[in-house]
């Protein structure tokens, strides 16, 4: 990467997961170093985790740096007409939660998963990473910050990156939510039918199948949202 640190990467909505909403403790105790002994790079990348570092350590606490981090999120929601349009005005107000049900990491676990790092897809694929980040911490989608400053906040969790080939076009980059058990361990909040993965096919040609043939032929149409779950901010 483009500094010598350990450093943890995460969507900036929420960079823990949390067991319960208690206030998060403040950045300012574990910040001790300040971001010239970091030894950040002079880099583009450096330049935006350098000014992320600096921020980080003038907020009292965690949600306070979120806020100074975010992208602007759409304020038009709320009129939709749309069976969700309620759903995405509360995700907008409060951001999406992300309760465990497994308890706080160890200092040694958060040392351990730090030390393992990142696959080697990612470590293969520096370049890209780097571009990635760049692109996300502009957006407002990511923050990175050095693990050294951050490894003392309540609720820490971490997951290694990765960068998945894709046929035709460019990589994608991944946080591996499965490797450590994020995801098994992330209670199921979200509304059932907010999402559907697997058997696709199958149930569009289902669709067809079942509809109603006065309404006249079925037409489809699909909508690729670029980083479109980044644009939904976890809450803080």
């Amino acid at each position: 990467m483009s500094h010598s640190q350990p450093t943890i990467t995460t969507p900036i909505a929420s960079n823990r997961a949390q067991t319960t909403p208690s206030p998060t403790i403040a950045p300012s105790s574990p910040t001790t170093t300040g971001p010239q002994e970091l030894h950040i790079a002079g880099d583009e990348l450096g330049k935006l985790i350098r000014a992320s570092v600096e921020a980080f350590q003038r907020c009292d606490c965690w949600e306070e740096f979120v806020v100074t981090q975010r992208g602007v999120a759409s304020n038009n929601v709320h009129p939709l007409d749309h069976p969700a349009s309620q759903l995405l005005a509360n995700l907008h107000q409060h951001g999406a939660p992300v309760p465990m049900s497994t308890k706080p990491w160890t200092p040694e676990q958060l040392d351990k998963a730090i030390s393992r790092g990142p696959h080697t897809s990612a470590k293969l694929n520096n370049g890209f990473i780097q571009e990635e980040f760049i692109d996300f911490i502009s957006k407002g989608f990511w923050t990175v910050l050095p693990y050294s400053i951050v490894k003392n906040l309540s609720n820490l969790h971490l997951n290694p990156l990765g960068s998945v080939p894709q046929h035709d076009r460019q990589d994608r980059l991944i946080v591996d939510l499965s490797f450590y058990f994020t995801n098994q361990e992330c209670l199921p909040v979200a509304p059932s039918e907010s999402m559907q993965f697997g058997r696709t096919l199958q149930r569009i040609l289902q669709r067809i199948l079942l509809s109603d043939p006065s309404f006249g032929p079925v037409y489809l149409s699909k909508i690729d949202i670029a980083d479109g779950f980044y644009r939904i901010q976890l809450s803080a």
